[in-house]
Parts: C-alpha cells; sequence; structure tokens
C-alpha cells in the first residue's frame, strides 16, 4: 500500500519535470544557431517520457509522433533555408526562424529576437500542458507546427521587425 501511495505521489513530480525539461529545450528554440541542435532532444525527451506523457500510444507511434513534432518546428525555417521558397505566400518578408539556422544576419532590434521566441515557447508549452493532461500527442504535434508561424506573425505585428547583415 505505500509503494502504491509513494508511487502515484512521485508521478505528478516525474510529469513536472518532463514538461520543464520540455519547456527548457522549446525555449531554446529561440536561440539563433543553438536553437536547432539543442531543439533535436525534444522528440528525444517526448519518446522516453511517452508513458508520463501519453501513455496510450505504443512505442513506434510515439517515436513517429515526436520526430514529426520537431519537424513541424523546424520545416518553413528548412524550406525556406534550402530552397529559398518562404511557405508565407502573403508576406515579402522572410520565414522567421529561417535566420536561427545560421545567423548571418539578424533582427533590429532585441525584442524582435525574444519576443517572438518567446511567444513560439509559449505555444509548445500550452500545446505540452494540454498533451500532459488529456495523455494525448496531438496537442503537442499541433502546437509544434504552429509554433514557427507564432514566430512569424509576432515578428511581423512588432514595430521595428527589420534584419540587419
Amino acid at each position: 500500500m505505500d509503494e502504491s501511495v509513494a508511487s502515484r505521489s512521485t508521478t505528478p513530480r516525474r510529469l513536472l519535470l518532463v514538461v520543464a525539461m520540455v519547456v527548457l529545450l522549446a525555449g531554446c528554440y529561440g536561440l539563433p544557431f543553438y536553437g536547432f541542435p539543442l531543439s533535436m532532444g525534444l522528440p528525444l525527451l517526448t519518446h522516453v517520457h511517452r508513458q508520463l506523457l501519453w501513455p496510450a500510444v505504443s512505442r513506434r507511434a510515439s517515436l513517429i509522433l515526436s520526430v514529426l513534432a520537431w519537424l513541424g518546428l523546424w520545416l518553413p525555417a528548412l524550406v525556406y533555408f534550402s530552397t529559398g521558397l518562404s511557405l508565407v505566400a502573403s508576406s515579402p518578408v522572410e520565414q522567421s526562424t529561417a535566420w536561427l539556422l545560421i545567423p548571418l544576419c539578424g533582427p533590429v532590434a532585441p525584442w524582435t529576437t525574444f519576443g517572438p521566441a518567446a511567444a513560439a515557447g509559449l505555444a509548445c508549452l500550452v500545446g505540452l500542458l494540454v498533451t500532459s493532461l488529456r495523455r494525448s500527442p496531438w496537442s503537442w504535434l499541433a502546437a509544434t507546427w504552429a509554433a514557427p508561424w507564432v514566430h512569424q506573425l509576432v515578428l511581423q505585428l512588432l514595430p521595428n521587425h527589420e534584419f540587419i547583415c
């Protein structure tokens, strides 16, 4: 009986720790040059701790979903960086996360670096919190795919969002 009580009380703590680690890595998303490799830890963390985050999902499905989540974070930047094509059809502004891969240019002001990154991290946090409450990976997957678009939108809404090289 004592073991089951102890096990039940450590599960929320472990879940909170996992959520904190994932949020920390998601927060690194906005670091120029370092965000890309640091964010590679996201699929590893979510897959390793899948029993806490989404216990009903199989090991294989968890791995696929975790990799898809990471891909969602970076697909717009990778497409723009590798082809020059922006997935933002209506905007003359380049994909806002592309400069994070290799920062040859960057935003003019500090808030244009941290504001969009914080908004993208917040999108990831909301998705992760909903995922941990629902015990389903779909909110996390949707949040990671939405994060670059949140980043783009917030950057465009900020005054003085030009880039310098």
